[in-house]
């Protein structure tokens, strides 16, 4: 019994363990799900301004006054957001790796607390049947003493009766004697 209350606890932690695996998990899609949105709208962002870009770019070849520090700065927030975007790859690599990772510990945490609810479901079975077995035994044992006691007793009570006739009789004997002795002096006496 002790080791089903053993087993218990453990399986309680296990569950425990699995719980906040799966908070985890939850928490590590969720940041996942984010950063493939920045990175979706960073990308539309970095095609919008590369087009932008081009556009003017061509507008440069057709006029001669064309806004070069426009321009520049065009390129530069291409280049950060370049820079951004791979990043939040990056990033996003990072989080799938950890979701991966996560994933498989809660599978193995799930496997283990099965394994454990299996070990303690034989332990507590084995329990039952040892305490059905020693109960079957007591039981048992119990209508033997009780039928030994009733023998016992049934003995002890004819072992009484035939001593209490035996007492009896001897003292019907002593008054037989008596009786018969005192009327033997009562007719001498006459």
């Amino acid at each position: 019994q002790h080791d089903v209350m053993v087993k218990s606890g453990g399986m309680d932690r296990l569950q425990a363990e699995l719980n906040a695996a799966h908070k985890e998990s939850e928490f590590v899609h969720k940041r996942l799900r984010k950063l493939e949105e920045d990175l979706d709208s960073f990308k539309q962002k970095n095609t919008e301004l590369t087009e932008e870009l081009q556009k003017k770019s061509g507008e440069m070849n057709e006029s001669d006054g064309f806004d070069w520090n426009h321009l520049l700065e065009l390129e530069e927030q291409v280049k950060e957001l370049t820079a951004r975007v791979k990043d939040l790859e990056s990033q996003l690599e990072t989080v799938r790796l950890e979701r991966d990772r996560l994933e498989k510990e809660a599978r193995e945490l799930e496997i283990e607390r099965e394994e454990e609810r299996r070990i303690v479901q034989e332990a507590l079975d084995e329990a039952t049947a040892e305490k059905e077995a020693i109960q079957a035994r007591f039981e048992k044992d119990f209508e033997k003493l009780r039928t030994v006691n009733t023998d016992r007793e049934q003995q002890l009570l004819d072992d009484f009766e035939w001593k209490l006739r035996e007492v009896e009789q001897a003292c019907k004997r002593r008054l037989d004697e008596k009786e018969k002795f005192a009327k033997q002096r009562i007719k001498a006496a006459e």
